[in-house]
């Protein structure tokens, strides 16, 4: 049997004022605490949407030509490039820039 807490004492003595009060402090910290969980989740998502966006950018600015093709870009400002571009990855500018591969076997 556990002598400390004798049933037949009340451990604490509340009127109804303080007991509101209590209850109104134990709420604030769960609403600190779902704000703070709320924040945490805004920056999260709006890491994920930045690190979406860049993955997005980089690889819509990425392309590949493969052994036996040759790539000619073609530039919205300066038409089609005099240069071709020969086999790996290679980078462009999006929305400006697009390569048209050939096969050259």
């Amino acid at each position: 049997q556990n002598r400390l807490i004798n049933p037949n004492k009340p451990l604490l003595l509340l009127s109804q004022s303080n007991l509101l009060l209590v209850l109104r402090f134990i709420g604030s910290k769960k609403m600190g605490s779902q704000q703070a969980a709320v924040s945490f989740l805004t920056n999260l998502a709006k890491a994920a949407f930045g690190l979406g966006t860049a993955a997005t950018v980089l690889s819509s600015s990425l392309y590949t030509v493969d052994g036996g093709e040759r790539a000619v870009l073609f530039d919205r400002f300066r038409g089609v490039l005099d240069q071709t571009v020969g086999e790996g990855t290679h980078f462009l500018i999006p929305l400006l820039q697009k390569p048209h591969i050939f096969d050259i076997r």
